[in-house]
């Protein structure tokens, strides 16, 4: 089972993710951080790095399994642009776990990865504006996610931000 995360450390890592987000635009798209991003900078360690091609097989399970949240990072291709997709599941899934402020989802985003397998994650409305600005079809980028819960196609991610890829 993932460590546990209370309300304040999801929070803190969503604040890191957007100040991660913020140095990684062109300086011509930044917005300044807000000032308790920067206190919580040590917070992307949270994020831990995983590989798609292992991480999604792992995560297939029959019946739909909520976990706490926890933060990840992978490096996948943009397959296609956000579209809308229902999120009533996840936001029950975030409710149940006490999640005080979620991140508003209302698209999903196909990633490719691997030798061609794809995954459709969750992403943050605010991470989807800027995605579909910023990036082509096709481009690779370092994805920063919670993982909120596995289902039978693997684990069920919300993309809250994105950076170049190394």
């Amino acid at each position: 089972m993932p460590p546990m995360h209370n309300a304040r450390e999801i929070l803190l890592a969503l604040l890191a993710a957007t100040a991660l987000a913020a140095q990684a635009a062109p300086a011509a798209t930044r917005t300044a951080a807000p000032a308790s991003a920067a206190s919580a900078a040590e917070a992307i360690d949270g994020f831990r790095e995983v590989r798609l091609e292992t991480f999604v097989p792992g995560a297939r399970t029959p019946q739909r399994i909520i976990l706490r949240p926890s933060g990840v990072q992978f490096d996948a291709e943009l397959a296609a642009l956000p579209r809308p997709q229902k999120a009533e599941y996840l936001q029950q899934a975030l409710q149940l776990m006490h999640v005080s402020e979620p991140p508003r989802v209302q698209q999903a985003v196909l990633l490719r990865y691997g030798r061609g397998e794809t995954l459709v994650a969750y992403i943050d409305e605010a991470a989807a504006q800027r995605l579909a600005r910023e990036v082509k079809v096709g481009e690779k980028r370092r994805f920063y996610a919670f993982h909120v819960y596995n289902y039978s196609r693997g684990p069920a991610l919300v993309v809250t931000s994105f950076g170049a890829a190394p």
